[in-house]
């Protein structure tokens, strides 16, 4: 196919177009033939086409000033998918346009970053001192786009690259951002992803939002970079939320539930897997002000001149960690992830919820803390009937069967599954324990089927927004349990567990979905999960 192409310094030139590459809903990708390091995005409809020919105009003028990254002699390596010409046909009329080819063989989606596992398998260094470098990065390139008047609105890490071997950044699909024209004319953006959207954002259109979108998303992205890949609400309810359903990162964003603050949020605590009380005064101050007051949001500009101080040797604002000095490092304060390890190894005593034992509670051995007889599926019938049982199983979608004993040795409890939960709730209904002593009662029951790759997993989905499915092993294969609760959810999963390029693990690769959004999930072509 021959196209034309009318850069911003005005004239033309006739290339011709090879290989699809890529594409989405708007248009389609290809290479140049004879024209190394650029692509053409074509526009499908003339419906879309219309909708594009103005803003990709005003784009093609107002560039952020950033030059590519000079690396191997003279090979480029571009940060922006930004328009360089105007896509024609032979009649002037508007296809799409030309952009730097971003290197998919250098870059991955900085998705990748955020969890250890999809590190070691998409070749990312281990050090976190590469993360806070790579954190540095994301607020450069910001604070460059908002230069211009440009605002991105759909900032997420799916769509930032990040470099194996610089941790340099790329941002990918810019015609999506909100750009200001030469003339102030302002071109809206149109779509973004619910866990990047400011509380005050939530019932607003992406054709509504501005700057102070940007400064929410951006602190989101560094706050997973900073600490374990958790999302900011992303936490546990505590006792005094009385009893009500976690909810969705989404939710939790709109009820302002951020669980990482130097005052303590009433209703929710932070996560297991968290190091961020090992963050320096500073960080902790600019994190606060991100997710508690849009008037107070931290701007790139800020961000870039805290981070310099972390993520440039010189200045000595990370130290490495004089215990596992090729991953580890700290700001001063004790390291966290040291910390993280040790919490992940050892092990605990489960006490009794009452002084006198229920009845079947096992005496314990010398040394050991007693421990409350375990619930079987016999005493909750009896207390409290077939059906209250039955409604209560089908609803959690319970896929493994309660145990007869429990071991007085478990691991430290971490993020509670929406299963484990409505064991919880069940075990405070029949036996009366104490909250505490239920959420680790409930935990050891899978204890013996839980590991550093299913809580992974468990994380990854949660970021995802997908809360109410449980990944459990059982020999060599994993299982899970709950339900899905829509299409795109149910796409994100298999997406996961399929073992794509943005799976913490590919140690799932026989699973099936069934037709309906709510399941069943089959997995290894013998255990299947109802909805």
């Amino acid at each position: 196919m021959k196209i034309f192409l009318r850069p911003a310094a005005g004239g033309r030139s006739s290339v011709d177009l090879g290989e699809r590459i890529g594409g989405g809903g708007a248009g389609d990708v290809y290479r140049v033939i004879g024209r190394s390091g650029e692509v053409v995005k074509i526009y499908r409809t003339d419906d879309i086409r219309r909708a594009y020919a103005k803003k990709v105009e005003a784009m093609l003028a107002t560039p952020p000033v950033l030059p590519p990254l000079r690396r191997k002699g003279t090979r480029l390596l571009h940060q922006l998918a930004w328009p360089t010409a105007i896509a024609e046909d032979r009649n002037r009329k508007f296809l799409g346009f030309a952009m730097p080819e971003i290197d998919f063989g250098e870059a991955v989606s900085l998705e990748r970053m955020l969890q250890k596992r999809s590190r070691e398998t998409s070749g990312l260094p281990a050090a976190y001192s590469h993360r806070i470098v790579a954190a540095f990065n994301a607020a450069l390139l910001v604070k460059l786009i908002h230069e211009r008047g440009h605002h991105i609105i759909d900032l997420k890490p799916a769509n930032i690259q990040v470099y194996r071997k610089t941790m340099a950044l790329a941002f990918v699909d810019c015609d999506g951002f909100s750009i200001q024209g030469a003339d102030k004319t302002r071109y809206e953006a149109d779509q973004y992803t619910p866990e990047y959207i400011a509380p005050e954002n939530v019932k607003r259109r992406p054709t509504e939002l501005g700057e102070e979108q940007d400064r929410f998303a951006l602190a989101v992205i560094l706050f997973r970079l900073f600490n374990n890949g958790l999302h900011p609400y992303q936490g546990r309810l505590n006792e005094t939320a009385g009893g009500e359903q976690q909810p969705t990162i989404h939710q939790a964003v709109a009820a302002g539930l951020y669980s990482y603050a130097q005052v303590a949020h009433p209703r929710i605590a932070p996560a297991f897997a968290t190091v961020h009380e090992f963050f320096p005064p500073k960080l902790r101050e600019y994190f606060d002000r991100a997710f508690s007051s849009a008037e107070h949001r931290p701007s790139a500009s800020e961000w870039v001149e805290l981070l310099r101080i972390y993520s440039e040797p010189k200045r000595r604002g990370l130290h490495t960690c004089a215990m596992k000095p090729e991953e580890h490092g700290h700001f001063g304060y004790g390291c966290g992830w040291c910390d993280l390890d040790s919490r992940l190894s050892q092990p605990i005593k489960v006490g009794r919820s009452t002084r006198r034992s229920a009845p079947g509670a096992r005496k314990a051995g010398a040394g050991q803390t007693a421990v409350a007889a375990p619930v079987v599926l016999s005493s909750l019938v009896h207390a409290r009937g077939k059906k209250w049982v039955f409604a209560a199983l089908m609803g959690a979608v319970v896929s493994m069967r309660f145990v007869e004993s429990i071991d007085p040795e478990l691991r430290s409890p971490g993020p509670l599954s929406n299963v484990e939960r409505r064991c919880v709730e069940m075990v405070l209904d029949v036996r009366k324990m104490r909250p505490p002593d239920a959420v680790e009662y409930c935990y050891g029951y899978y204890a013996d089927q839980r590991d550093q790759v299913t809580h992974e997993l468990e994380s990854h989905l949660q970021g995802l927004g997908i809360h109410d499915v449980a990944i459990r092993r059982k020999q060599n294969t994993l299982q899970a349990t709950g339900r899905i609760g829509s299409h795109d959810k149910k796409a994100k999963l298999r997406d996961l567990l399929l073992g794509d390029s943005d799976s913490p693990s590919a140690l799932v690769r026989y699973m099936r979905l069934g037709d309906s959004p709510g399941g069943p999930l089959v997995f290894d072509d013998q255990t299947t999960i109802g909805r």
